[in-house]
């Protein structure tokens, strides 16, 4: 191996040395975005370091379900129950949670809504507007679902919802 060919693999053996501990930093601190980027640097500059993008693929995974909310999973339960470990922490760190203060609408009726929301706490009235009245259809709160006919038509919505 020539002397150049060799420097070239010391250095790449090092950028993914400091990658990889980069990776752990990250993880540990639950920055998960950081760490992915990371990983994904890791794999574009040097993909021959496959040692350390397996491991730093463990160790994200690892921390993500070591920092999964544990009463967001027992309300959700039915919905998590047959993901795997990484299907999980792929669902759980792709939600926002929002706090919608009492009174405000959060979906209108005939409104596009792109949205599924997971009530974990409060409550809101789904009801339909007709003749200058609101007809109340449903009362939803911890461990219900709206929204989840986005994933199966237009998504115009078919009633109002606010939160109480």
């Amino acid at each position: 191996m020539t002397e150049q060919k060799q420097k070239a693999k010391q250095d790449s053996t090092l950028v993914a040395k400091h990658l990889f501990a980069k990776i752990e930093e990250h993880s540990k601190k639950s920055e998960f975005t950081k760490a992915e980027a990371l990983r994904e640097k890791l794999i574009e500059t040097v993909p021959g370091a496959l040692s350390e993008i397996i491991k730093s693929d463990a160790i994200i995974e690892e921390a993500k379900t070591a920092a999964l909310d544990k009463d967001h999973l027992a309300i959700w339960q039915d919905l998590y129950q047959d993901l795997s470990s990484e299907e999980t922490n792929c669902l759980f760190f792709s939600l926002k949670k929002v706090v919608v203060p009492p009174k405000k609408r959060i979906l209108a009726h005939g409104a596009l809504n792109t949205k599924l929301f997971l009530i974990e706490r409060g409550h809101v009235t789904v009801f339909y507007p007709k003749q200058d009245k609101n007809i109340v259809i449903a009362q939803l709160g911890r461990g219900d679902m709206l929204g989840e006919y986005t994933f199966t038509t237009i998504s115009l919505c078919s009633a109002s919802v606010v939160t109480n």
